[in-house]
């Protein structure tokens, strides 16, 4: 109110608001949950840095922000230039001695410039968090037993991380009898997710 927009569009620009929240963020966790179970040693990998964070009690301490996925937030993320521009490799972003660091504007699921998103770090920390829940709780499979991708084709021009065509169905299962305890701390480090963070940074 205290912005002077006027009481009837203010229920307008909810609306809005709710397409900007959730119009990418379930795209993005699916096609994460989707490219991590299809990708065996992706699965084993992520398992396995998860796996630090959890306690002798089966409670998960999840750092908030940046050292949720130590390497880089954009690890999930598929490969954005090269040959292999269409397949998964979800150690493209991450740092290493041993060869030159891609290119940071490789990655731009959040826009750039004066379209950068503002939410972005609120937006990869749901995703990132519930993808680690997902993989440390839960084993799932495909209903058939084959993990096809699905097309993306019918997928609005406005949606920056297209969803998929149809339904893609699964089992669910627990992965152990843990009573999960899950908490939540903070950092005062956000993550490196455009290249405008990594600049804010110097």
């Amino acid at each position: 109110m205290h912005h002077n927009i006027p009481a009837d569009d203010i229920p307008r620009t909810e609306v809005g608001n709710i397409f900007a929240i959730t119009g990418n963020t379930g795209p993005a966790a699916f096609w994460i949950i989707y490219h991590l179970y299809s990708n065996p040693s992706a699965l084993e990998s992520c398992r396995d840095e998860v796996s630090n964070i959890i306690q002798e009690d089966g409670s998960i301490a999840l750092p908030w922000h940046r050292d949720l996925c130590s390497h880089d937030s954009r690890r999930p993320y598929a490969r954005r230039q090269g040959g292999n521009v269409d397949e998964f490799y979800h150690e493209h972003f991450i740092r290493s001695t041993h060869q030159k660091r891609p290119n940071p504007v490789a990655f731009r699921g959040f826009g750039g410039g004066t379209g950068l998103c503002p939410g972005r770090h609120f937006a990869s920390t749901e995703i990132l968090a519930f993808a680690a829940l997902m993989i440390t709780r839960f084993d799932v499979r495909p209903i058939g037993g084959k993990w096809n991708r699905p097309g993306t084709d019918k997928a609005a021009l406005s949606a920056s991380v297209a969803p998929p065509n149809v339904d893609f169905e699964v089992e669910i299962t627990p992965k152990s009898i843990y009573e999960w305890r899950i908490s939540c701390m903070g950092s005062d480090k956000a993550m490196e997710i455009a290249a405008e963070d990594i600049v804010s940074e110097k």
